[in-house]
């Protein structure tokens, strides 16, 4: 049985998330934690057992962080319900970059995204509530949030450029501006008059269509 030790696994994990805030995932090691809370690196073991169990565990609480960015209690209240979201991405890489950078790198967010995975429910909850996207269905409003995560991510990357100006209004117009043009496309996709009238933009182009109205090529005579 190990040693009895003062030193808790709250306060070597929250000695831990406060190098990766300072230093990324890359600074992270048994010293500087234990340098950060005056002891020797066996109590690190002791608690954790290994460094890839507290790496582990530093990107789980990371995660957290990063929810209560997207949730509604830190959404700016004056936007776009369905925005809401895509401020809060904003926000979190403006306020806390390395632990940002460990979110986009580790991908937690992105592979629900790639596997189709339905926003978190209280993000549904924000977008049924807008009355822009009123009528719009599950699978559209789904739609609409997977593009504008993706779009929010790419403003993001704003934040770690050496600007003369903080860019959060700058991002937050662009930001708008891109989710007025996406609901009005899947508005277009679910009206079949619009669909029509712009040559049906929401079907998917079938290379067997262009290969049936082309013309057959004559062949020249030798």
């Amino acid at each position: 049985m190990p040693p009895k030790t003062s030193i808790s696994k709250d306060k070597v994990l929250n000695a831990a998330l406060q190098i990766v805030r300072e230093a990324g995932l890359a600074g992270l090691s048994a010293r500087r934690i234990a340098e950060r809370l005056g002891c020797s690196t066996q109590p690190i073991y002791w608690t954790y057992g290994s460094m890839e169990k507290l790496r582990a565990e530093v990107v789980s609480r990371v995660a957290e962080v990063a929810r209560s960015y997207l949730s509604p209690s830190s959404a700016d209240k004056d936007s776009m319900p369905f925005l809401q979201v895509g401020l809060g991405s904003l926000r979190f890489a403006r306020e806390e970059p390395q632990l940002y950078r460990l979110v986009a790198q580790s991908g937690i967010f992105f592979r629900d995204l790639e596997q189709g995975k339905p926003p978190p429910d209280f993000v549904l909850r924000q977008m049924r509530a807008d009355p822009r996207l009123a009528g719009l269905t599950d699978e559209q409003l789904t739609r609409i949030n997977a593009l504008m995560f993706f779009f929010s991510q790419g403003l993001a990357t704003l934040f770690s450029a050496e600007l003369a100006q903080d860019p959060m209004s700058l991002a937050t117009e662009y930001l708008m501006l891109a989710g007025q043009a996406v609901v009005e496309l899947e508005r277009r996709r679910a009206d079949p008059r619009d669909a029509a009238a712009t040559n049906e933009p929401g079907r998917r182009a079938d290379p067997r269509d262009a290969a049936a109205t082309r013309k057959p090529e004559r062949r020249r005579k030798r």
